[in-house]
């Protein structure tokens, strides 16, 4: 008969903490290496003491030997009457073999060694005692369907784990035949805690093939809890050896997460951790719309532009996966800081155009000022100037305006594009401030001049048209059609008073 030498290890407390079902399981270890386990439902309880080296026999209902010293004690107690078996291995290889029912001796044969070989296979199944001897066993007999059959027989999520955790490490496995065992494993363990563990715990292995990896992955939906399924995936995510094809279902897999924080939280490490190719990203971003919270899909956009190098088709991924972000200031606030990286003037024109999805007047504003801030004013911020018209808040589009205004070296196109977004303002107090920031910074020529001229003649307020032309006056080239033109703008004014104070600021 083929024996199966089992060598007991330490189970920890904290190990059986885990353990299914109605069951209670105290485990102890001492450091004499002797070890006791109990458990109780209410009806029955059992004790298990054990020490040394115990070899059991193929039909798991008798010891063949214990080492010298060694013993295994079992002792159970069913409605009010204990049973117990002590069995203590001798130098000359003998067992004494001891049976009590109760306090008192009792005889082994025929009795004891019945009781015994009747719950022996329950003590073994529930303990876990002699795992990794018993599935080879099994799958000598019969492959994966019989040691998956004998796990059927086990109520423990913990036991259960340790079972296929010793199935996935039998010599000669093939990849499909671990691939197999993980989901089979994934979808018997209740137990969020103890799959997760299983899944984890065994991450060697199943990273040496993208067929098991994959099926870790799909295997993780079996698990209901958000915080074990993001445990998984960061586990193996933080492995950093993952392939891009298992860096897909990886993301794949964060959409079976309900939370919004650990779906995220998944995502943003597998950005700093890893880097992704283009169609990695693309994907990335197309789950986007699957996170409830602007706030935690804002957050793994900003990991996208702080951790990957992006490329003109990176950001194209990114300005859209912005658009399904419903609240205006992380919109913005995405937008604003990818416009803070080194792009091409096509990718800035991209996210000035991104602000029509944005509601807010306040967050169009910022997100445009900080694109004013990226370039001088020789260069073309006409795609700016036309994105402000966007803002129907004159105080906003004033805002932004005068800040361009501001700029040296405005080109003629950038001045012309100004003058006229400020005629689309309807506030003549707010046109005044971006016109005035506008004549302050510019060196009049005569085209200059006659459009300022032009625009300074539609406001419609006496107060801001006098003031603009005070402003303008002492600026104006020395051009007989130019000073024509603002004596006619002049005559406009309604009152005498500030036709008058404009007309003496000149000397024409």
């Amino acid at each position: 008969m083929k024996k199966i030498t089992l060598i007991f290890l330490v189970f920890t407390m904290a190990s059986f903490a885990h353990a299914q079902d109605s069951d209670k399981v105290v485990v102890k270890g001492s450091r004499s290496y002797q070890h006791s386990y109990r458990t109780s439902n209410g009806l029955t309880s059992t004790e298990i003491e054990y020490n040394g080296t115990i070899v059991f026999n193929d039909t798991d209902t008798d010891v063949e030997s214990i080492s010298r010293g060694g013993f295994l004690k079992i002792s159970k107690k069913t409605f009010g009457t204990r049973r117990t078996v002590l069995l203590e291995g001798k130098s000359n290889g003998e067992i004494d073999r001891s049976y009590f029912v109760g306090h008192k001796p009792a005889p082994w044969e025929p009795e004891g060694a019945e009781w015994f070989a009747d719950v022996l296979l329950e003590v073994i199944r529930s303990t876990g005692i002699g795992v990794e001897t018993r599935v080879v066993r099994f799958y000598k007999k019969g492959g994966l369907n019989a040691v998956f059959d004998e796990i059927d027989h086990i109520d423990s999520d913990f036991i259960k784990g340790k079972y296929y955790s010793a199935t996935v490490d039998i010599d000669g496995l093939s990849a499909n035949q671990i691939s197999q065992v993980i989901e089979e494993g994934a979808g018997d363990i209740s137990s969020d805690f103890e799959s997760s563990r299983f899944l984890i715990s065994n991450s060697d292995l199943f990273l040496k093939s993208e067929l098991t990896t994959s099926q870790v992955f799909k295997s993780t939906s079996e698990i209901s809890s958000d915080f074990e399924q993001s445990r998984v995936l960061l586990h193996y995510i933080k492995r950093n050896d993952l392939t891009d094809g298992q860096k897909r279902l990886a993301i794949e897999a964060t959409m079976e997460i309900s939370s919004d924080f650990e779906q995220s939280r998944v995502l943003q490490t597998l950005v700093k951790e890893t880097k992704l190719s283009s169609s990695d990203l693309e994907l990335l971003t197309e789950v986007i719309p699957s996170i409830s919270s602007d706030f935690e899909a804002a957050r793994v956009l900003l990991a996208v532009i702080k951790y990957q190098t992006l490329t003109d088709e990176h950001i194209t991924f990114i300005i859209k996966a912005s658009n399904d972000i419903s609240s205006d200031f992380e919109q913005s606030r995405v937008l604003t800081n990818l416009a803070s990286q080194e792009l091409s003037n096509e990718n800035i024109k991209l996210i000035a155009e991104a602000t029509e999805n944005i509601s807010s007047d306040f967050e169009k504003g910022r997100l445009l000022k900080a694109i004013v801030s990226k370039f001088e004013g020789g260069e073309d911020l006409s795609f700016i100037i036309e994105a402000s018209e966007n803002i129907s808040s004159d105080f906003e589009q004033a805002r932004l305006l005068t800040i361009i205004a501001d700029q040296d070296n405005l080109s003629y196109a950038n001045y012309k594009a100004l003058v006229l977004a400020s005629d689309n303002i309807n506030s003549d107090f707010e046109s005044k401030r971006v016109l005035s920031t506008l004549i302050k910074n510019t060196d009049f020529d005569k085209n200059r001049s006659m459009l300022m001229l032009d625009t300074i003649d539609e406001i419609s307020s006496n107060f801001e048209k006098s003031n603009l032309l005070k402003a303008l006056g002492p600026k104006l080239p020395d051009n007989e059609d130019v000073h024509d033109k603002f004596r006619e703008v002049a005559k406009s004014l309604t009152s005498d008073h500030e036709y008058g104070s404009v007309m003496r600021s000149v000397d024409f």
